[in-house]
């Protein structure tokens, strides 16, 4: 039934939509009315008609004001209300009218006898229906009006919506209540949300609660209504709730307004605030850059900040360092590299430029060289802007302040800038800091030194070898003909390829397999650990996580079950501590492998020597013992570096007596 009374009520709309429009009538660009019986009400004078049933906004435009002028006709198409407004707006039997005021437009109402019902003075009007306006002062504050001009309420109200089932719902200090036609507060502004049940009762959502609990004695310090709330490393909170996040001190002090984003900058020190623009605070809730910006970067060296993609650089002060501005900025290398006019430069420490912008592009950079593309050819400079490398074919990788890279084709040439050749290949190669590492194509690994000497060469021959892994405690795995082995880092084979699978040396054992079944050697190809296990971990403080009949545990390095395989998942966490997983649930063993507490929380976070855990959709605090501090009995908790607990208490609904 209601979507048939939907279907009827959307049919209705198309209806009159599409017989309001053929009720218009155009002649050279002009607009004119139509009769029901398609003759002219009016002439076609106008430049914009909004139809109605029986009154029409008709609009002319005038180009020596560059305005419209608006009025009213009614369906014989005589003016109601002359054309003395620069907007009009029905709004059932009254107008929502505009006036031109300086640089910017007021509004008021006015009837359809050109009365005025509510001066045209406000910052805007919004019909909320059932013959009801709010109207807004310069303040950005609402007030609510009868249809006849009566103020119901002071303007004290920061949101109003429209009036349902004879309510409204209002917004004072980013939270909610609930006004009557007669601008009655029936429910204060001290909700988040409202909600409408099965028995069509109002329910008011309260706002979340956070409670400060100091950890040496249990006691509640401070209340603080907040829907969200973030410890930040230096001991201050970000305070989320309905009017936005703002920032608080350690002692709860709020520092900075509710703006709609607040968050830490990369450099943790500065906050990027933003409502419609962007700006920049510090700590202490000092506005460095106001919120005037499309975007705002900060790195440990500048301030970036943008309008309309123009970028200009401040210090971490707030202070206009650059004289320019700037289409792109890139601050991923040691210098800044900057676009203008299409061309790149860099700056300088102090934020002026110190390679004009006149390159095709910057490539690299260090601290005292660029490589750049100049007029399509590759070259490299000084920060004095003296050429090391003339503009060349090919291009040109920097390595370090001596050194530099030609990559021609799939050659590559290591050089410095007294052009001298050290070395070349065609293999693929890492810079690292020790000099360059080289893999072969048949997987070699050489180390090369920046004069060109191979220092290390992985010499694992050349029949199929089709793997070679990383280099632990000295030795690297590498498969041949399908099988493994490790060499050590001249590249001497170590061991013999003869096992399946092998896992990285760690604590002088290596996991292997064999026939589907992990066990560990050493060094000198010993078994130490006769392969059993249907998985294996290298060792990591003495243990390894291993499984036999597809459960976990642990051994120890004489091959003794510190901890039974019968768990899903076993985690070896930073602490040296591990988590146990059996059936979605977590537990806990110490650094030993003795059990603090089986599988039974849904999570677990360690955090201070503590820990957050959860348990059917609620939280609590045990220590690193598995005693509890706080019950398991609170909707969120976290914990400040001063292990002061912050624990939610989730808003109640409320019954609203309406009537």
């Amino acid at each position: 039934m209601i979507r048939l009374i939907f279907l009827f009520i959307s049919l209705l709309g198309f209806i009159q939509s599409v017989a309001q429009e053929a009720r218009l009538y155009q002649e050279n660009q002009k607009w004119g009315l139509l009769s029901p019986e398609k003759e002219p009400i009016t002439k076609a004078i106008y430049d914009q008609i909004i139809p109605g049933i029986p009154y029409s906004i008709v609009k002319k435009y005038d180009p020596t004001t560059a305005r419209y002028a608006a009025g009213c006709i009614n369906a014989a198409g005589e003016f109601v209300i002359p054309m003395n407004y620069t907007d009009l707006r029905l709004e059932g039997m009254r107008l929502i009218a505009c006036q031109k005021n300086g640089g910017g437009f007021v509004y008021g109402v006015i009837s359809l006898n050109n009365e005025l019902v509510i001066p045209i003075v406000y910052k805007s009007i919004q019909s909320l229906g059932t013959l009801r306006f709010a109207a807004e002062n310069a303040s950005g504050k609402f007030a609510l009006f009868t249809e006849n001009g009566k103020a119901l309420t002071n303007f004290d109200i920061d949101k109003i919506a429209d009036f349902q089932r004879g309510v409204s719902i209002f917004e004072q200090q980013g939270l909610l209540g609930l006004l009557n036609r007669n601008g009655e507060v029936i429910a204060e502004a001290k909700y988040n949300s409202f909600e409408v049940n099965e028995r069509g009762e109002i329910l008011g959502l309260l706002p979340n609660e956070w409670e400060w609990v100091d950890a040496t004695d249990g006691k509640i310090k401070q209340t603080l209504p907040a829907d969200k709330v973030i410890p930040l490393d230096n001991e201050s909170l970000l305070i989320k709730n309905r009017k936005g996040t703002a920032l608080f001190s350690k002692d709860l002090k709020q520092l900075t307004d509710f703006y709609k984003n607040l968050h830490q900058s990369d450099l943790h020190e500065f906050f990027i605030a933003r409502n419609s623009k962007a700006g920049l605070i510090n700590e202490n809730g000092k506005i460095i850059l106001p919120l005037t910006f499309d975007s705002v970067i900060v790195d440990k060296r500048f301030v970036f900040a943008s309008n309309q993609n123009n970028w200009q650089i401040y210090s971490l002060e707030g202070k206009r360092l650059s004289e320019r501005s700037y289409q792109q900025i890139d601050n991923r290398n040691e210098l800044v590299h900057v676009k203008r006019k299409s061309f790149w430069g860099a700056l300088k420490e102090n934020g002026k430029e110190l390679i004009a912008c006149v390159y095709d592009s910057i490539l690299d950079s260090n601290a005292t060289h660029l490589s750049i593309k100049f007029k399509g050819g590759y070259g490299i400079i000084d920060s004095q802007e003296q050429w090391l490398v003339s503009p060349q074919n090919f291009p040109l990788m920097l390595v370090n302040q001596e050194r530099y890279i030609v990559k021609d084709g799939a050659l590559l040439t290591l050089k410095d800038f007294n052009h001298l050749v050290y070395y070349f290949t065609n293999n693929p190669i890492t810079i690292t800091h020790e000099g360059l590492l080289e893999k072969t194509s048949i997987g070699e690994l050489w180390q090369v030194t920046f004069t060109g000497i191979v220092t290390k060469l992985q010499q694992v021959g050349t029949n199929q070898v089709s793997e070679v892994e990383e280099e632990h405690e000295g030795y690297r795995a590498i498969r041949k003909d399908g099988k493994w082995g490790f060499v050590d880092a001249l590249g001497r084979l170590r061991i013999p390829n003869r096992y399946d699978k092998v896992q990285y040396f760690a604590e002088g054992l290596a996991p292997f397999s064999l026939r589907s079944k992990w066990g560990f050697l050493n060094k000198e190809d010993e078994i130490i650990i006769h392969p059993t296990y249907e998985d294996a971990k290298p060792f990591v403080n003495g243990f390894s996580v291993v499984m036999l009949k597809k459960k976990y545990g642990l051994i120890n390095k004489n091959n003794e079950l510190v901890l039974p395989c019968r768990y899903d998942a076993v985690h070896q966490l930073e602490s040296g501590s591990f988590e146990l997983v059996n059936n979605g649930l977590v537990g806990l063993a110490d650094k030993t492998a003795n059990i603090i507490y089986d599988p039974k929380y849904t999570s677990q976070q360690f955090f201070n020597n503590r820990i957050i855990v959860q348990r059917q959709g609620k939280f609590g605090v045990l220590d690193l013992n598995g005693a509890d501090i706080i019950p398991t009995m609170h909707d969120a908790i976290t914990i400040n570096q001063k292990n002061q607990y912050l624990i939610l208490k989730l808003g109640k609904k409320e019954l609203i007596e309406v009537f």
